[in-house]
């Protein structure tokens, strides 16, 4: 099999590949090389030294990183969706469902019952009115509530 042939086979596979990665991942990096393989195949499809195709496609996978990623990231990946622990919470004010014990208790949030560390005012009597101001791992930190 003739060189050129071969490389025309590791071209297109290259950016089968690339193309695959991508639908299952969608990292927006293995696309670019879809497009900076395409010369690099048509250098091989005219039989240009396999250096200059190489040097093709890596020149242009990088431009079209560094020049497009940071525009389709914006475009494609809109907000994030908060999940039950972000900051939709924060600033809320809530019930201790229990007295704290060594700063810890239960505050219940959006019908959810979760930990709660108190972050100042040392231990604190059940019913007692919290503000959530942050969260850490899975529980949310509170501090005393004015009424």
């Amino acid at each position: 099999m003739a060189t050129s042939t071969i490389m025309i086979i590791v071209w297109a596979s290259l950016m089968a590949i690339a193309l695959l990665i991508e639908v299952f991942t969608y990292d927006l990096v293995s696309i670019f090389f879809v497009p900076a393989a395409l010369p690099s195949l048509l250098l091989a499809v005219f039989e240009v030294d396999i250096a200059w195709q190489i040097v093709s496609f890596i020149v242009l996978a990088i431009v079209f990183i560094l020049a497009f990623r940071p525009l389709l990231k914006k475009w494609l990946i809109k907000e994030t969706i908060p999940t039950n622990i972000t900051d939709v919470n924060y600033g809320k004010k809530v019930r201790l469902l229990q007295d704290t014990v060594d700063g810890h208790s239960t505050i219940k949030v959006n019908d959810v019952t979760w930990r709660a560390k108190v972050t100042e005012g040392g231990d604190l009597p059940k019913d007692s009115l919290v503000e959530i101001v942050s969260s850490e791992s899975n529980k949310f930190l509170v501090k005393i509530a004015s009424e």
